[in-house]
């Protein structure tokens, strides 16, 4: 999604939401130079790195703004953040969106040189890797499962994903999308159905529901059940899954806009990480606790 367009429609001031994120996130945030690019790092608080996240941005944000959603949730569980700065403010997905795509960046290749280069520190080499997207952002980190070289323990993309993905492996995925998105549609985006924003389209209306679907037949799940999730989302949940699937569907006024900036659910998504990152060095995982022994 472009900001412009959440401007338009909500009144905000993109401006003043970009300053206010990074005046919220610049602290203890390194800006990283590699191959005339920008990438931000943020190392946790404490001495303990459990984790490297990267963060991928919405089309018309900045990385900055990603780092503030989830600057103190890194701090709790000891992840290392690790955010690219779009060109144009846009990276380059099959379906979305902006001078990234028009111009076929190499995204993809980018963010797998830059875990590579972060991971030259002593601090985060070996550590399991994750990432979240949000909008445009959502779209760029599902398709690296399907062409990243990186062995990815975890995804989550907020408010977009691409239509068209297919993963050598089962990955934990925890995906969340507004129902009454009317930037990204739950339903799909695609010429014979209800518009998108910026030029976001696939030959057939693909839902989210097909989504999570095809999500529960990569990770091998036998089927699924629904529950109350994150900020009262209502959630589907696989069951008997080779790795976890779940999918869980935001009301309560939720709207695109509004988390460019604040993910309700940003707490959750740093917990399933962190679980996931609990399972990977063989730990077991306190889900009352939120703590890994």
């Amino acid at each position: 999604l472009s900001m412009s367009s959440c401007c338009s429609m909500r009144g905000l001031c993109c401006g003043l939401l970009i300053a206010l994120s990074r005046a919220t996130a610049k602290t203890g945030v390194d800006e990283v130079e590699l191959e005339g690019r920008i990438y931000l790092k943020r190392l946790p608080k404490s001495n303990k790195v459990t984790a490297c996240v990267v963060l991928v941005h919405c089309f018309g944000c900045d990385a900055y703004m990603e780092i503030s959603k989830f600057a103190r949730q890194a701090d709790i569980f000891g992840f290392a953040l690790l955010a690219p700065q779009g060109i144009g403010n846009s990276f380059n997905a099959p379906s979305c969106c902006g001078p990234a795509r028009a111009s076929q960046l190499d995204d993809t290749g980018f963010i797998d040189r830059l875990v590579a280069h972060a991971q030259k520190s002593p601090f985060l080499a070996r550590l399991p890797l994750f990432a979240s997207g949000f909008s445009n952002g959502g779209f760029l980190v599902t398709h690296l499962t399907t062409v990243s070289t990186l062995p990815w323990r975890g995804i989550s993309p907020t408010a977009g994903h691409e239509y068209e993905f297919s993963p050598h492996r089962p990955i934990p995925v925890y995906i969340h999308h507004c129902g009454a998105d009317q930037q990204v549609h739950i339903q799909g985006c695609c010429s014979s159905g209800p518009g998108c924003c910026c030029g976001i389209s696939s030959p057939a209306c693909i839902s989210m529901e097909d989504i999570f679907l095809r999500w529960l037949k990569i990770n091998k799940c036998s089927g699924s059940y629904t529950a109350r999730g994150a900020a009262g989302a209502h959630c589907s949940i696989g069951i008997g899954c080779a790795a976890n699937a779940t999918f869980c569907t935001h009301g309560n006024g939720c709207y695109h806009a509004k988390w460019s900036h604040s993910l309700p659910a940003a707490i959750d998504v740093a917990a399933f990480f962190a679980r996931e990152a609990c399972y990977f060095n063989h730990g077991h995982w306190s889900s009352s606790e939120l703590a890994c022994s």
